[in-house]
């Protein structure tokens, strides 16, 4: 593993903080030079300012009256001098020169005792020799503070140099010590891990490289060699991997076909038992068991029903299938995934009993269904028999696989029994729509006969008599009808067929012309869509028959954006309030209504034409035909 210390992002970080701290010194150094130059500069041309002020105020006190402008050009003079002070004190190399500084202070003093005499001399306007002599002398000073600064300067200027001396050697340095670093960490690593390229790509597959570092091309080094290795060892051993790659693809293919298999099977229409019977030989050819069963917990219920078994004595059948969930085995003796084994002790009065001392020992697996266990698969082995992972995995997945199949068809069952309801109750209200009325009828009638025979009023007798006889055979005809609807089947490929036979058969009934126009004869609806649409239009030509007294139907259908049913009579028609208002009490369009919301449509009844005849419209939009595909 790579030492942090010795890598080579380390060592390269750490050469360029040192080359940046050392580059940023002197750079510094040589700019603070720059200024202290530059400011000597200034100090040199203020020290001989001194002199000129010095003289025009010895020319000043020559004249008389001259007091103020002496004033001010000694208020401008210590000016000067302070300037000068603060320029030798804030210097960075040499904060403050002592001679410098001496010379200062006396110039300062003996600048106010000659500056005092000039005040004096210009009151008479007489400046005697002796004091022109001082301040010649007093010149003189001046002159060797400026030669003192300008030694200073020059010192000042030759550090510059050196410094600017030092600053290329460092880059010379720099350079000839980054190639030296480069040669040493980068290249000649990446001379010795080509040179082994070159030789593994000749076929030497022994070649090695020694890491010379610790850094990161000491970690390529040691994964070339682990490369090389692998390499020689498949080169080595590739016969032998190619057949244990070709096994275990073989097992692989094997396991899926095995996976294919039986999914197909358990998605067969048969039986439970069948289902069971059959995925349990699988499972027994799978593993090599002797026996095996399963049991299902059905809904509501605490114990295991069996529902399956091969080679388990009839004992051990009644035992398992009576036994309670939480109690499945005793004895448990070790946990697999999510499956138990149980060693059968043949001392133990419970398996001998029961019949199965043949048995080693005996394996369950959970058969689970969305994380819920309902029901348990069990095989028995003869002999000490050890599941592999794999086994154990294919098996896990096709128990998952039984489950939902289980489920399946437990929810089928439900659903088939949930139609049967439903259509049973539209049965009932069918019968209650045609028959009642015409049964409440018939009883007014026989009613009316009894009283008329009390009264022995012949004409009015035979009068009910024909009404009675009328009633009947109504009834008949209704009865007639709805079994031979409710007999009706819907195929993929006929629905224009089906819809011509409704048609066929009501034109048989009653005689009336009926005209079919189909826009594409090519259906978008389902099968359970198009068994519907067929019952609603069963109902509204029966409608037709009882109640419009017509002499022409058209029915239209179309198959574009929607599907759109439209029947169409020239009967009575009806009006609207009146059909609200009995829309509760009327079966019919009940039964209409709800047909068409299970076909994710919906019906309209109207009469267009202002009571004459009546529009039957159903829609069923295509995107909920889709839906609604089962």
């Amino acid at each position: 593993m790579k030492k942090p210390l010795y890598s080579l992002s380390t060592k390269l970080l750490v050469s360029i903080i040192i080359w940046l701290i050392g580059a940023v010194s002197f750079t510094g150094l040589t700019l603070n030079l720059s200024w202290e130059l530059e400011n000597g500069g200034v100090a040199i041309n203020d020290a001989g300012s001194l002199r000129k002020r010095m003289y025009h105020m010895a020319a000043l006190a020559s004249q008389v009256g001259q007091q103020q402008d002496i004033f001010r050009e000694q208020t401008d003079f210590e000016t000067v001098v302070d300037r000068l002070e603060r320029i030798n004190t804030q210097s960075w190399l040499n904060p403050e020169n002592g001679e410098i500084h001496q010379r200062l202070q006396d110039i300062r003093l003996t600048s106010r005792q000659i500056i005092e005499q000039f005040l004096k001399a210009a009151n008479t306007g007489d400046l005697s020799l002796a004091l022109l002599h001082r301040t010649q002398d007093f010149i003189t000073q001046i002159d060797a503070l400026v030669k003192a600064i300008e030694i200073q300067n020059t010192k000042n200027i030759r550090l510059l140099r050196l410094f600017q001396f030092i600053l290329i050697g460092m880059v010379i340095f720099s350079a000839f010590v980054a190639i030296f670093f480069l040669g040493r960490l980068v290249i000649r690593p990446l001379d010795i891990l080509k040179t082994g390229i070159q030789k593994i790509s000749h076929g030497d597959l022994a070649a090695r490289v020694i890491p010379i570092s610790h850094d990161e091309f000491g970690e390529v080094s040691d994964g070339f060699n682990q490369m090389a290795a692998n390499l020689s060892d498949l080169y080595d051993n590739l016969e032998l991997k190619v057949k244990e790659k070709t096994l275990a693809l073989e097992e692989k293919n094997h396991e899926l076909q095995l996976l294919y298999e039986i999914t197909a099977f358990l998605h067969e229409s048969q039986t439970q038992e069948n289902m069971a019977k059959g995925f349990l030989k699988y499972i027994m050819d799978i593993c090599q068991a002797k026996a095996g069963s399963i049991r299902i917990l059905e809904k509501g219920k605490k114990q295991l029903d069996y529902i399956s078994s091969i080679g388990l004595p009839e004992s051990l059948v009644n035992s398992e299938t009576a036994a309670p969930s939480e109690k499945i085995l005793g004895g448990i003796s070790a946990h697999q995934s999510n499956i138990i084994i149980q060693h059968i002790d043949p001392n133990d009065p419970q398996f001998r009993d029961a019949g199965l001392l043949p048995f080693d020992h005996s394996v369950i697996f959970y058969i689970r269904h969305n994380l819920k266990d309902i029901g348990i698969l069990t095989l028995y082995f003869e002999h000490d028999h050890h599941l592999t992972e794999q086994d154990i995995r294919l098996i896990e997945t096709l128990t998952n696989q039984l489950g939902v199949s289980i489920e399946n068809q437990r929810w089928a069952l439900l659903e088939k029994q949930l139609g049967i309801v439903e259509e049973r109750n539209l049965m009932a209200q069918g019968l209650h729509d045609s028959i009642a009325q015409s049964l409440s009828f018939l009883n007014m009638q026989v009613q009316m006969l009894e009283n008329a025979l009390r009264e022995h009023n012949r004409e009015q007798a035979l009068e009910n008599l024909k009404f009675i006889q009328e009633g009947v055979q109504e009834s008949y005809d209704d009865v007639r009808e709805l079994l031979l609807n409710f007999r009706t089947r819907i195929n993929q490929e006929d629905f224009p067929q089906a819809v011509q036979s409704v048609i066929n058969r009501f034109q048989k009934q009653v005689n009336i012309p009926v005209d079919l126009h189909i826009s594409d004869s090519e259906s978008q609806l389902n099968i359970e869509q198009q068994l519907q649409a067929v019952f609603i239009l069963q109902e509204a030509l029966s409608n037709v028959r009882k109640h419009a007294q017509a002499r022409h139907v058209r029915v239209d259908i179309c198959n574009n954006d929607d599907f759109v049913m439209t029947i169409d009579d020239d009967g009575v028609g009806f009006d609207a309030q009146t059909l609200l208002s009995k829309k509760d009490r009327h079966v019919g369009m009940g039964i209409m209504h709800e047909r068409a919301a299970r076909a994710n449509g919906n019906v309209s009844i109207s009469s267009p034409h202002a009571r004459k005849g009546t529009r039957v419209m159903l829609t069923i939009p295509i995107s909920g035909a889709k839906r609604s595909t089962p």
